[in-house]
C-alpha cells in the first residue's frame, strides 16, 4: 500500500482536473478539499491555514487530520438559497457531494490510499508531508494565467487572510507585503502579489523537501499523456490503458478551449489551447504589471519566452 497523496498548489492551478485524472484507478480514494472552510470538514474555519511543527494549534489540526484519514471526519452541510425543496431535504442527510465522495472513499474495500485534492491546504503541505508522511504534488501555474482566471471568475481573495496569520507573515510574507498599501493598488496587482505570497511559501517547501513533486500546469496541458504517465510512475500508481483512454478523452483538441457558460470547473477542455488564454483576458498593461510584480519568483519556472 502506497502513501496517501496531497495534491495542492494555488487555487486555480488545475488541482480539480489533475486530481480527477490521478484518481481514475479504483484503488485511489478521492477526497475533495477537506481544508476548505466553506465545503470542507467540520473544524476547519479559516482559509489557507498555516500549520507547522510546534505552532500553538498544531495538536488541534493533527487530530482533525487523524480523524479525516481514519474515516471519522464529517464534511460540512452545503446550503444554497436557490436549492429546490428536494435538494434541501437531500442535503439534510447527505450534506454535500464532497461528503458523499469521502464516505465512498473511506468505506470502499478497493481503496488502498487517499488522494486529498486541496489547494486550500497549500500552506500546511510541508507539515502534512512530514507529520503524516504524505506524498505531496504541487501544481505551479503561470502567474498571468492565475491572475486571468481570477479576473474571469471575478474572484477576490483578501490578502488580509494571509497577513492575519502572524507566523506565516513572519516566516515568509513580510518582504512581499510590509510596504504595500493594499487600498491603492488594482485588483490585478493584488492578485499578482497573492501569486507571490503563495509561491514564496511553496517554493520554499519544495527547496527544503526534495521528495515533494512539482508539476507545471502548462506541461500537463501540452503533453498530458506523457506528463501524467510520469506523475503516475513517481507516485507508484498503475498507468494502464484505461487511464490513458480517460485522460485522452478529457484533453483532446476537439474539446472546447473556453469553459462552458463560464464554469468554475469545466474538466473537458482543449488543454493545449487553454494555456495561453490569459493573453486574451488581460490587457497588455495588466500583463506588464503582473510580470513586473512576479518576476523574482516566476523566473524559476517560466522563461522570457513564456510571456
Amino acid at each position: 500500500m502506497g502513501k496517501n497523496i496531497l495534491l495542492t498548489g494555488s487555487h486555480r492551478s488545475g488541482t480539480t482536473f489533475t486530481g480527477k485524472m490521478l484518481s481514475i484507478p479504483k484503488n485511489i480514494g478521492f477526497i475533495n478539499e477537506p481544508f476548505n472552510p466553506n465545503i470542507g470538514i467540520e473544524g476547519i474555519d479559516n482559509w489557507n491555514v498555516y500549520v507547522k511543527e510546534g505552532i500553538s494549534n498544531e495538536k488541534y489540526y493533527e487530530n482533525l487530520v487523524k480523524d479525516l484519514l481514519n474515516g471519522r471526519a464529517s464534511f460540512k452541510r452545503i446550503q444554497k438559497k436557490d436549492d429546490s425543496v428536494f435538494k434541501k431535504t437531500a442535503r439534510l442527510f447527505l450534506k454535500s457531494g464532497s461528503h458523499i465522495e469521502y464516505i465512498k472513499s473511506t468505506r470502499s474495500n478497493s481503496v488502498e490510499r487517499y488522494l486529498l485534492k486541496d489547494p486550500i491546504a497549500c500552506m500546511a503541505s510541508e507539515w502534512l508531508h512530514n507529520r503524516f508522511d504524505m506524498e505531496v504534488v504541487m501544481l505551479i501555474r503561470h502567474p498571468a494565467a492565475f491572475v486571468a482566471s481570477l479576473k474571469r471568475l471575478d474572484w477576490h481573495f483578501p490578502l488580509e487572510r494571509l497577513i492575519e496569520q502572524r507566523e506565516l507573515f513572519g516566516d515568509f510574507l513580510n518582504s512581499h507585503l510590509k510596504n504595500i498599501n493594499l487600498s491603492s493598488i488594482t485588483t490585478v496587482e493584488r492578485d499578482a502579489i497573492l501569486w507571490n505570497c503563495i509561491h514564496e511559501v511553496l517554493f520554499s517547501y519544495l527547496h527544503r523537501n526534495p521528495a515533494m513533486i512539482s508539476v507545471k500546469h502548462e506541461d500537463l496541458s501540452i503533453n498530458p499523456i506523457k506528463e501524467f504517465e510520469g506523475l503516475y510512475n513517481k507516485l507508484n500508481i498503475d498507468f494502464d490503458s484505461n487511464v490513458k483512454k480517460v485522460i485522452k478523452t478529457y484533453t483532446v483538441s476537439s474539446n472546447p478551449t473556453n469553459p462552458k457558460n463560464n464554469l468554475v470547473h469545466d474538466l473537458k477542455r482543449n488543454s493545449k489551447d487553454n494555456i495561453e488564454r490569459w493573453k486574451k483576458i488581460l490587457s497588455e498593461e495588466e500583463i506588464y504589471n503582473v510580470r513586473n510584480i512576479t518576476k523574482d519568483l516566476a523566473h524559476y519556472y517560466y522563461s522570457n519566452n513564456e510571456w
